[in-house]
């Protein structure tokens, strides 16, 4: 019994030092956020999908916002800020019914690069997905990728 608590409390210990409970907290700290974590005059806005195209243009300007960008496929917008704080701003648009969310546009950094001298041309990803031509596939005919995955080739 007293063996198994040992071990226990070793295996807890090893766990606290390979993942340390600050590893995941939030870039928040109460209410304010990190200025260095985002761009200062951006922010991300998403309406609901209900939401007419026309009305987002008209929040856009009532806000005295600028759209630099709009994502088609997730249905966002990212605005640029004339004279005021990227927390005001997002205030402003929480406010609105039609508004999903707003954020501010984070700048995110690689903290590794692997090592592995294979990576980039080995590796399977977005580089080296499935397709016919690399397949060599005839219509009709199925390739076993790997254990977890299968692709049925185009016919």
């Amino acid at each position: 019994m007293k063996r198994t608590w040992t071990r226990a409390a070793a295996l807890l210990i090893a766990i606290l030092l390979i993942f340390p409970p600050s590893a995941g907290a939030e870039a928040e700290k109460e209410g304010t956020l990190d200025k260095r974590s985002y761009v200062p005059d951006q922010v991300i806005v998403k309406f609901k999908e209900n939401a007419e195209p026309r009305l987002t243009l008209d929040i856009h300007l009532e806000l005295n916002t600028d759209l630099l960008f709009h994502n088609k496929e997730i249905g966002f917008d990212v605005v640029k800020i004339k004279g005021r704080s990227v927390e005001e701003v997002i205030r402003e648009y929480e406010k609105n019914p039609d508004v999903e969310y707003a954020e501010p546009n984070y700048l995110f950094t690689a903290q590794w690069t692997p090592d592995d001298p294979l990576f980039s041309s080995q590796q399977w990803g977005v580089k080296k997905g499935p397709d016919a031509r690399r397949l060599g596939c005839h219509p009709g005919k199925r390739r076993h990728l790997d254990r977890h995955y299968r692709h049925r080739c185009p016919v």
